[in-house]
């Protein structure tokens, strides 16, 4: 927020006035405005994208000058764009596959949001059949997934697909090496009758 406040004979305030800034009913800043401008940042990292009400609460000043004032604006938080990158290790089959999601957006660390992976465009579920979600955590969410005897060996298109309240959808895709299993014989003995 950036603006001046002037009186109902168009002059900037004086001196500094208390603020309460109330977003869709929950203060969450006080501020001053300082010589008719109101000059701060509404802290919004904990409030999802979407169309809020702001009430700018504007106190009596010190001296008596100025009565109590309510001032309102709506605040519109857009959604953010994050660059997803996914990597899985090559592994065999009925093993654990280990898919490794981060998620980047300048300097932000990301903290919200869940990640939904496919393998060859098929979703990922869990034994009730549900779509297995990973929350993201410091820009990061992996998933150690036991592959099902259906998998077998071969090559295949790992996706990530990401959604938050607070970002656009993004998604990635890899590819991973899924190696067969190796037969091993161990002390094989054979005994046959000979003919007589």
């Amino acid at each position: 927020v950036d603006v001046i406040i002037n009186d109902e004979l168009g002059n900037a305030l004086l001196g500094s006035i208390p603020v309460e800034v109330v977003v869709n009913g929950t203060s969450i800043l006080n501020t001053t405005i300082v010589d008719g401008v109101l000059k701060d940042t509404i802290p919004t990292e904990n409030l999802p994208a979407g169309e809020y009400s702001v009430e700018f609460n504007i106190q009596p000043d010190e001296f008596g000058i100025y009565n109590e004032k309510i001032l309102t604006s709506k605040l519109n938080i857009i959604k953010r764009d994050a660059i997803l990158t996914v990597e899985a290790d090559t592994t065999k089959v009925l093993n654990t596959l280990a898919i490794n999601v981060t998620l980047n957006d300048e300097n932000m660390t990301i903290n919200s949001g869940n990640v939904v992976f496919k393998i060859n465009n098929k979703v990922v579920r869990d034994e009730n059949g549900n779509p297995i979600k990973v929350h993201v955590k410091d820009n990061k969410a992996q998933l150690n997934y036991t592959l099902p005897q259906e998998i077998g060996q071969g090559q295949y298109n790992i996706t990530a697909v990401y959604e938050s309240n607070n970002y656009n959808k993004v998604e990635n895709t890899t590819q991973c090496n899924i190696e067969g299993l190796d037969i091993e014989v161990k002390d094989m003995e054979m005994t046959i009758k000979a003919k007589t």
